[in-house]
């Protein structure tokens, strides 16, 4: 496959896309990204990517899929001074949490859309990414577009109106099992094991366990039962743990997690000033050049 990517806002999750790519063996070289600053610079550099693409019109140009990676916020003062640079049917990829195929094609008409929500381990080949597919792309790209995706981990089709619900579930969902560990690991040094012990031990408990659970047929109910014999230790924590209603809190984070993407695109946050003020005076810089020409 000899696809040019270009990640047009190159932040945490266009980097893990990015390592997961060149891990799997796609060239470092057919790849180029463009930020208003240069924040992202080491991380570009360490990967092999390179320098910053000078303004993101000639990233546009220079690229056959665009990873759009701004802050959904951000997404018309990022687009629209940049919406001529696109192709007719080019093919643009947008990682937007809350902001739909109908708000992108408002700002770039002509070209095919695609919205994706992967998670953090694509950067290791074993991520989760929902896919939901414009009405503009075309079979081919469609085919282009799984072959490249699947290179990072398990590809899941999925109607536009479950995209939050996805999100919450295993775009967000990373953290929130980094979270349980993080809790393990002071359970297990409260227990008077080192940290280095806490950390060795719930981690490879937390994979090993995960990788049974990754077994064809597998079932989480009969595994559980397994390990709790009737009367023994692990009975006893259940207990305590069935007792805090996991299931019910668990419904009220992706609830809560869910619910946010509706309301990201709005720009319903605290806001940065300051650097919102840089990033829109970076982003008025192609609409300045098209002026004086």
């Amino acid at each position: 496959m000899d696809l040019r990517i270009g990640f047009l806002g190159f932040g945490n999750m266009a980097s893990a896309l990015g390592r997961g790519w060149i891990a799997s063996g796609l060239p470092a070289a057919r790849m180029s990204w463009y930020n208003p600053s240069d924040r992202m610079a080491p991380q570009a550099a360490a990967m092999g990517l390179g320098a910053r693409r000078p303004n993101p019109e000639e990233l546009v140009a220079g690229c056959d899929v665009v990873m759009l990676g701004m802050k959904p916020q951000q997404v018309a003062m990022s687009l629209l001074p940049v919406a001529a640079a696109f192709r007719p049917q080019q093919v643009a990829v947008s990682m937007l949490a809350g902001t739909t195929i109908a708000d992108l094609s408002a700002l770039l008409p002509n070209v095919a859309l695609t919205r994706i929500m992967p998670n953090t381990p694509v950067a290791v080949g074993h991520g989760v990414i929902g896919l939901c597919l414009g009405d503009m792309v075309a079979p081919r790209q469609r085919a282009e577009l799984l072959e490249l995706l699947a290179k990072l981990g398990e590809v899941v089709p999925i109607d536009e109106a479950r995209m939050n619900a996805l999100t919450a579930v295993s775009g967000s969902g990373p953290a929130f099992v980094f979270r349980m560990v993080e809790a393990f690991e002071a359970a297990a040094r409260a227990q008077g094991f080192e940290a280095a012990e806490a950390a060795l031990l719930v981690r490879k408990t937390f994979g090993g366990a995960l990788r049974l659970l990754g077994e064809e047929g597998a079932d989480t109910a009969a595994l559980r039962r397994a390990v709790t014999s009737k009367g023994g230790m692990t009975e006893a924590g259940m207990a305590l743990l069935d007792k805090a209603q996991p299931d019910e809190l668990f419904a009220r984070v992706l609830s809560a997690t869910a619910r946010r993407g509706s309301t990201l695109a709005a720009g319903d946050e605290p806001v940065d000033f300051e650097h919102e003020a840089d990033l829109l005076v970076a982003a008025a810089a192609p609409a300045a050049r098209l002026a004086a020409q």
